[in-house]
């Protein structure tokens, strides 16, 4: 992959950014350093490729506002006067309850296996998910509230000191979670979750070094690349597995760096835009409405944009993501569609920045607890959600950080209950 000329000039300005933001905010999991790894991941087509005078703009535009956002970071002299704690949490860990939590989704997962016939067939159909999972919307839910529990397990296992035996029990939980990570056969979930696990690991364990971050995302988005083509040519065969790997040809998947240019080039090379005028944001409500009760409510921006602006590729169960500028635009046309979008960033990175602050404050000033930890997490999802805002569809980024946040809000009730019940 050879950069272009422009491509070169906007590869040496996201660095430029990037090293600034972490100077100012020196804190490699900041807000501002997960929008620079987003803009420099999911866009790097951008560097290699030729695009439209408009995507330039934005992109450097975006990075400007990542990079003054980062001037929110200067500390007053109070919070500088305290002293941050060392000592670790010494809590204790409700693991019998976090366990009963977790098997509705264990079930859930063994009873979908079940419906498909057994593991082979339903592997089959995982490599047809939307269209095999249709109408399992309920089911899958429940089988994904798995991974916020098993990462607020994670964060209050590692917040203090632990015996081996705790961790040992902790380790069948995350294996658990690597299978049913593994059997839906999407590459972001298990990786997310493992970005998320370094994230609580950074706040309430360590900080970790900029050079190691940089690393494992370089290692996260190879596996990620060969892993799309192991699902893509994952074959059954007599009970036996096999994949194409063996074709060098595919070893190696790199749509990603498409996921931030594609729909913003689409939208901005149509003949028309036709205005939404914001029909697709009112969705992540109207989301969870059943459409057999309103079967005329309003479609995401994913419906929207596939098709309207890439009918070709998808049928009615697969729709591609948006992004933040292209849905803006979809909505709002071109022109104020950027307005718009960059109003959008802009308001993130003020309240995330804010958020971000209450949040380290709040662990490294106070002594851990249950209900600081279970802040820390909610924080991470909350925080990736609205960095991938950038190249996600908005109701599914949306809906997604709702039931997260209500399954963890509940698990901390029943864990609560469950220690005093203990005591």
């Amino acid at each position: 992959m050879a950069l272009t000329t422009i491509g070169t000039y906007l590869l040496i300005f996201w660095f430029i950014v990037t090293g600034l933001s972490l100077r100012l905010t020196r804190d490699i999991a900041a807000p501002q350093l997960l929008y620079c790894a987003a803009f420099g991941f999911f866009f790097f087509s951008i560097f290699i490729e030729k695009h439209s005078i408009y995507l330039y703009l934005v992109y450097v535009s975006s990075l400007l506002i990542v990079l003054a956002s980062c001037f929110l970071y200067n500390t007053s002299s109070s919070s500088r006067n305290k002293i941050q704690l060392k000592n670790q949490a010494n809590f204790k860990v409700p693991a019998a309850a976090i366990w009963f939590l977790s098997l509705p989704a264990i079930l859930g997962m063994l009873y979908m296996i079940e419906m498909f016939g057994g593991l082979s067939s339903y592997i089959v159909a995982a490599q047809h998910g939307t269209k095999s999972f249709w109408g399992m919307g309920p089911l899958k839910t429940i089988i994904a509230t798995y991974y916020p529990l098993s990462l607020y397990y994670f964060a209050l296992m590692i917040a203090g000191k632990r015996t081996r035996t705790a961790y040992i029990i902790f380790s069948f939980h995350f294996v658990i979670l690597v299978v049913l990570a593994l059997l839906s056969l999407s590459r972001g979930t298990l990786l997310t979750h493992l970005v998320f696990m370094v994230l609580v690991w950074h706040f309430a364990r360590k900080k970790l070094s900029s050079i190691f971050v940089a690393f494992g995302l370089l290692m996260l988005i190879s596996f990620a690349s060969v892993y799309g083509v192991v699902r893509e040519t994952l074959t059954i065969d007599d009970g036996n597995f096999s994949v194409g790997l063996d074709n060098q040809e595919q070893v190696y998947k790199s749509e990603w760096i498409e996921f931030g240019t594609f729909p913003f080039e689409r939208v901005v090379n149509a003949n028309e835009v036709k205005k939404h005028f914001g029909s697709t944001y009112v969705t992540a409500i109207t989301i969870f409405v059943p459409r057999n009760i309103w079967p005329e409510k309003p479609d995401p921006g994913g419906v929207v944009f596939t098709n309207e602006y890439a009918p070709e590729f998808y049928d009615e169960f697969s729709h591609f993501t948006t992004g933040l500028y292209p849905e803006a635009m979809m909505n709002f046309g071109i022109v104020f569609g950027i307005i718009f979008g960059h109003i959008q960033l802009t308001l993130m990175l003020i309240l995330l920045s804010i958020y971000y602050k209450n949040v380290n404050n709040k662990l490294n000033f106070y002594p851990k607890t249950h209900k600081s930890i279970l802040g820390l997490v909610i924080y991470i999802y909350v925080t990736w959600g609205m960095v991938m805002l950038m190249t996600g569809e908005f109701t599914t980024i949306v809906k997604g950080i709702i039931i997260k946040v209500i399954v963890l809000m509940l698990s901390f009730v029943f864990l609560r209950l469950s220690l005093k019940r203990k005591i």
